[in-house]
């Protein structure tokens, strides 16, 4: 909702240079004639800082839709088991992969090994 006559004011917090730039905004909106309230949104952390800029709480503390809140961290831990799982398939299918690759190794390894039997012999001790 955008009201006409009514300012927000949007910071980052703890950065050091908060109160000269409330006090700033807050001086030049005072000087034109566009705004009637400066309205804000803080965390419980900033109240005193707000409080101590010479604001006045008047709205409700926003509480979490605590059903909305679960269903989040419900889709969020079956994503982090479906990337888990992905993880797990693909660490699967690259040691399947080089079994694979050690197999045809072993294979070729005997293989050779085998035509070279014939070549060797054993001599007979005296």
């Amino acid at each position: 909702i955008i009201w006409k006559r009514v300012a927000e004011i949007s910071l980052l917090g703890a950065l050091g240079c908060g109160a000269n730039l409330v006090r700033l905004v807050c001086e030049e909106l005072a000087a034109g004639d566009d705004y009637d309230l400066v309205v804000l949104q803080a965390t419980e952390n900033a109240v005193g800082f707000y409080e101590a800029m010479g604001f006045i709480r008047v709205g409700a503390v926003a509480r979490p839709d605590l059903e909305a809140v679960a269903r989040a961290q419900a889709e969020a831990q079956a994503r982090k088991e479906a990337m888990e799982a992905a993880r797990e398939k693909e660490r699967d299918a690259k040691k399947a992969a080089r079994l694979q690759h050690r197999s045809h190794q072993d294979i070729a390894y005997r293989h050779e090994m085998r035509a070279c039997a014939g070549t060797w012999r054993k001599v007979a001790s005296r």
